[in-house]
């Protein structure tokens, strides 16, 4: 009696090879049932979130990793696609066990089975924390220079384009900014 297991030891080959890709990923990997509550989670996603399988099996990961600051906006588009139980990718801002913030992109998509229901959700969070705060202090610093410094904006041909607040306030509107602007202009070229 032969049988030939060809089929099978490429199988479990292909199993342990993927089971290798989900363990060792930097990546955070949650799997959740099609009701959204979690099945799995990789060494990826614990080292994340700081949460152990054990801890969080069954429930839903938004309620555990969203917070005070979170976007509610954010959130309703995870809920549209989800939903729709269509592929999507959001940035989020979600919270460490410790209670720490963290932004991740988020990618989610939905197997589904035979008869094409649902039957899991699969979702790759990748954390940008230090991309995004890089980010939010630039912007906080042109802020700042548009508060303190006088800015205005000339389109290449020389005509007004914008102008910030504390030169709008110390010369009127637009149409003052546009005189002052096209004075200050002729002056530079």
């Amino acid at each position: 009696f032969f049988k030939d297991v060809t089929e099978e030891v490429e199988k479990r080959e292909q199993m342990q090879m993927l089971s290798l890709v989900a363990d060792r990923a930097n990546s955070g990997i949650l799997i959740t049932d099609g009701s959204g509550k979690i099945e799995y989670m990789n060494a990826g996603f614990e080292k994340l979130t700081g949460y152990k399988l054990a801890e969080v099996r069954g429930q839903k990961p938004g309620p555990i990793l969203q917070g005070k600051d979170t976007d509610p906006q954010t959130i309703k588009t995870i809920r549209y696609h989800l939903d729709r139980q269509e592929p999507f990718y959001v940035e989020i801002l979600n919270y460490h066990k410790n209670g720490i913030p963290y932004w991740v992109s988020l990618s989610i998509a939905p197997v589904f089975d035979t008869q094409g229901r649902v039957e899991r959700f699969i979702s790759v969070e990748a954390d940008f924390t230090h991309t995004k705060q890089e980010t939010v202090d630039f912007t906080k610093r042109l802020e700042a220079i548009e508060r303190s410094m006088v800015t205005i904006e000339f389109k290449a041909d020389g005509s007004f384009l914008s102008a910030n607040k504390l030169i709008q306030d110390k010369f009127g509107g637009q149409e003052e900014m546009a005189k002052v602007a096209r004075a200050l202009w002729s002056k530079l070229s």
